[in-house]
Order: structure tokens, then sequence, then C-alpha cells
């Protein structure tokens, strides 16, 4: 009686287990179809790490018409604000 028992559970476990999968993944393309990010790089003598941040973003999952990027640089000395412009060149969805 005991094993009959465990054994449904056990079946349970697994039926609950794909229902919240189901639900998650269900939440999960409601949320990339109506949610618009944006998202605020703020960079200051990042010549060495900007364009590694940057590519992230570019190579996401998420639906580039949902996303909005802000490159926002403060003042730097070297050369990332060249980096940033010529990464985003043909990229509307940022802003430097």
């Amino acid at each position: 009686l005991f094993e009959s028992m465990l054994e449904k559970q056990e079946g349970v476990l697994f039926i609950s287990f794909f229902i919240s999968l189901f639900y998650m993944q269900n939440v999960t393309a409601k949320l990339k179809t109506k949610v618009k990010v944006t998202i605020v790089i703020t960079c200051r003598n990042e010549e060495k790490y900007i364009e590694k941040c940057i590519n992230s973003v570019l190579e996401s999952d998420y639906p580039s018409d949902k996303i909005e990027v802000f490159v926002v640089d403060g003042l730097s000395s070297d050369a990332t604000r060249e980096i940033v412009q010529n990464s985003l060149k043909n990229t509307p969805t940022f802003v430097f």
C-alpha cells in the first residue's frame, strides 16, 4: 500500500513540475511580447570593456523592438566614445 501511495505522489510531483514549467514558459512569452525595457549604460574610460557590454545587449534574445538603450558617457578621456559610436552605427535602439 505504501509503495502504491509513493508512486501516486511521484506522479503528482511529475505533473506539478510540467504544469509549473508550462506556466513559466507562458508567462515568459507574454513578458517578452508586452514589456518594453530601457537599459542605461553609464561609462567613463571603459575602452577595454564597453564593446563587450554593448555586444551582450545586442546579442540578447529579447525582442529588439522592445528594447531601448541609452549609453551615457562621463567625459571619458580614452577611446570609449569612439568605440561606442562605431559599435552603434546601425543600431536604432541605442541612444548615445
